[in-house]
């Protein structure tokens, strides 16, 4: 997983309490993240944002040592959010994951996939057409 990616275990450690509360804010919504599968992910930046009142975390704010690609492919992307393939695959194909199906293969974009983590957008619709037809 993308060291600047939590899980709800990695967001308990990071907020210092429970698995069990940070679970239950992330479901109320008082923490920015989504929900991917069966999994709640969350971005650092912006849930350091919320908790210590800083405006606006930037969803493409990284550490100098971690590299930021421009485009993943749903492998490479599911591995940094620490979810199956073919999981990933699927919420691709239901637009609730931002991402577009190229020839063959599915691809996002890496700041929007941040930006999507980080504002806990629960995407119910694609954006926009895809092209191939699905």
């Amino acid at each position: 997983m993308h060291p600047l990616i939590r899980d709800v275990p990695g967001l308990a450690d990071l907020l210092q309490i429970s698995p069990t509360s940070a679970a239950r804010r992330a479901r109320e919504g008082t923490v920015p993240g989504v929900k991917i599968g069966r999994e709640w992910r969350f971005w650092v930046p912006a849930v350091v944002a919320v908790v210590t009142g800083t405006a606006g975390a930037r969803a493409d704010e990284a550490r100098d040592d971690v590299p930021v690609p421009d485009m993943v492919h749903a492998e490479e992307l599911a591995e940094v959010l620490g979810v199956h393939a073919n999981t990933l695959r699927l919420l691709f194909r239901q637009g609730r994951v931002p991402g577009r199906r190229v020839g063959g293969t599915w691809v996002a974009h890496w700041p929007t996939v941040c930006r999507w983590i980080a504002n806990g957008e629960q995407r119910s619709d694609a954006a926009g057409p895809r092209p191939g037809g699905g």
